[in-house]
């Protein structure tokens, strides 16, 4: 795999959903007769290779509780927000480097 990006200086997950575009718009187009005049849905992923996401947060939340009156008004509010930020590509021999997403 990491030949044929070097060779073709992309990333081999590129090259996948390329392909995967290429073959799907191949299908498409089997059926352009018996399309003619009509206005068909199709879907269409915009990836074929799938990557994972991960992440973490720990969050520890403190008041004193009244026993007495129990009441959930009485708890705390909490908002939480998540921003996201680039990572250096790891730099191990088996890691390619993260893909950019497509644009809209």
């Amino acid at each position: 795999m990491k030949s044929i990006e070097a060779s073709l200086e992309i990333n081999f997950g590129d090259l996948v959903d390329n392909m995967g575009k290429l073959a799907w718009t191949c299908i498409l187009n089997q059926f352009i007769t018996v399309l003619v005049g009509k206005q068909p849905m199709f879907l269409q992923p915009n990836h074929y290779v799938y990557m994972t996401v991960g992440g973490a947060a720990h969050m520890n939340v403190g008041y004193k509780p009244n026993f007495d009156n129990p009441d959930p008004a009485g708890f705390p509010k909490i908002q939480f927000t998540m921003t996201g930020a680039d990572r250096q590509p790891s730099t191990g021999p088996d890691q390619t480097p993260p893909r950019t997403p497509p644009p809209p």
